[in-house]
């Protein structure tokens, strides 16, 4: 059996903000997500885009309309669903309310075959 190894790439919300930047996963599936101890948010939903311009759209759960969240903990590892990221080029991680300081979030990934 392989082992693949996972990799990550970061998101930032700054300071006073729900959004983070965009994330180009190039080429590769957002699996899990880490946050930090110091996030106050306790839940966050997903934007994504295929292309590298435009607003992007609201991540929905699978066989719905609705919103995919995640809620967590602080400093928690949460395993995400990767059907509901299939395709997603770049991501946008939205916290349900605003961050008193700059918040980095771990986005954990893996390669596409």
């Amino acid at each position: 059996m392989q082992t693949v190894q996972p990799n990550f790439e970061t998101a930032t919300i700054a300071i006073n903000q729900t959004d983070s930047g965009w994330v180009d996963l190039a080429g590769k599936q957002l699996v899990a997500i880490v946050f930090p101890a110091s996030m106050t948010s306790a839940s966050v939903k997903y934007r994504g885009r295929y292309l590298s311009t435009g607003s992007g759209n609201v991540i929905a759960q699978k066989n719905s309309t609705a919103d995919y969240q995640t809620s967590f903990a602080a400093s928690e590892w949460v395993p995400l669903d990767v059907d509901v990221f299939c395709g997603v080029g770049q991501v946008q991680i939205v916290a349900a309310s605003s961050e008193a300081a700059a918040r980095t979030i771990i986005l954990i990934t893996r390669p596409v075959n």
